[in-house]
């Protein structure tokens, strides 16, 4: 009896120990794969070199729709659009 009881408390261990998940290592594997970002090569582009001109750095600004804009953010703080840029408005 004691035999037959051991073995279904080591079955019902492993059973519930394979059932089990490890949370974190799920999120961190999801983390980098929730989904795909377009990458912008800005070092070629006009407003990286209008930019740069001006005494700023070309950056990628994440908009509340998702959307990324280019932002120039200038050595005083503060941070301009392409076109504010291209056109010479932001200095």
């Amino acid at each position: 009896m004691k035999t037959g009881l051991r073995f279904l408390l080591a079955g019902a261990t492993l059973v519930l120990a394979a059932c089990s998940s490890n949370k974190e290592s799920a999120e961190v594997q999801q983390q980098g794969n929730s989904f795909n970002i377009a990458h912008r090569n800005l070092s070629n582009s006009p407003a990286a070199a209008a930019c740069s001109m001006a005494g700023g750095t070309l950056q990628l600004a994440r908009q509340l729709d998702g959307t990324s804009v280019g932002m120039c953010q200038m050595s005083n703080g503060r941070r301009c659009g392409e076109s504010a840029v291209m056109s010479g408005a932001c200095t």
